[in-house]
Order: structure tokens, then sequence, then C-alpha cells
């Protein structure tokens, strides 16, 4: 068994998404894909791809980024309500966001958020990062640090696993 790691794959690029649903479907079948992050805005692309993917791998294990939690379609008003859906889409396709473990082998997915603890974006940055026009949050959490911690909290479960 092997352990394969991609982040960023934005499958809203068609060369992106042709490479992802290219993968051999003989080659991987034992093995464990872990997708971190930044795949797709869109649920209907996230599950096109988790479909194919599936049946490339033994198992795809999956941990949102800031653009999987994007509003753009309308569908959504807040993206902690898209991150549910995303949990139910995962759980019902059988795609991992908790922790697995395999033999000697546990992935535990951790969730997270920027802090901004390491350095503050600029005014300029902050205009110009998209994440903050088109990620939308509930009235609990109106500071990315408040976003963070909530994110944390959910690692508390996912680390309280025991052999």
């Amino acid at each position: 068994m092997r352990i394969y790691t991609v982040s960023d794959l934005h499958v809203d690029y068609p060369e992106n998404t042709h490479w992802a649903l290219s993968l051999s479907d003989v080659d991987y079948l034992n093995d464990i894909l872990l997708i971190v992050g930044d795949l797709n805005h869109h649920l209907g692309n996230l599950k096109k791809v988790f479909i194919s993917l599936k049946k490339k791998f033994r198992a795809i294990h999956f941990v949102p980024g800031n653009h999987d939690l994007w509003l753009l379609d309308g569908q959504y008003d807040c993206s902690l309500e898209k991150f549910y859906a995303l949990q139910s889409l995962c759980f019902a396709l059988d795609v991992h966001m908790k922790p697995v473990k395999y033999d000697s082998v546990s992935i535990v997915p951790l969730m997270g958020w920027c802090d901004f603890s390491f350095g503050r974006p600029s005014h300029y940055l902050r205009k110009a990062w998209r994440d903050f026009r088109v990620c939308q949050w509930s009235d609990r959490l109106r500071t990315n640090q408040d976003i963070n911690q909530y994110f944390l909290s959910l690692n508390i479960e996912n680390l309280s696993i025991t052999n």
C-alpha cells in the first residue's frame, strides 16, 4: 500500500479535471489518496472527481480547503453550511473526512483555517484575496480567528482515537 497526497487540484480548470479523471484504473487499486484542499467550489464537480477517483484507489481521504468553501453559485448562504454539505457528500460517497486506521498507519485529517498568527494581511491583500469576498460565515464566526477556532475544535474528537 502506497499513500499519495495531492493538493490544489483546482478541477475548475479542464486540464486538471482531465488529469484527475485519466489516472490509471488499475495502478493504484491498493493505494490511498489524500486530497488536501482546493479541489473545486462546485459540489457537482467534486462529486464527479470523487466518483472517478474512488474507482482508482483503495480509499480517498479529503480535507477541504478555502476554495472548496467558496460561495459562487448561490446554493448556500454560508460557507459553514457548505462545509456540512461537503461532509454529507463525502460520507455518501465513502470519501473519508474522519480518521481511518490501515494496519500500522492511521490517517487523521486535521481541519483549520488561516488565523494570521504568522502575519496579518495588508489592506491591499485583504481586498485582493478572493476568500474575503466569496466565503461567508455565520454571525458567530466573525473573525478569521473565530473561524479557525471552530475548525480546530473539530479536531478534538479526531485526535482522541485509540488503537
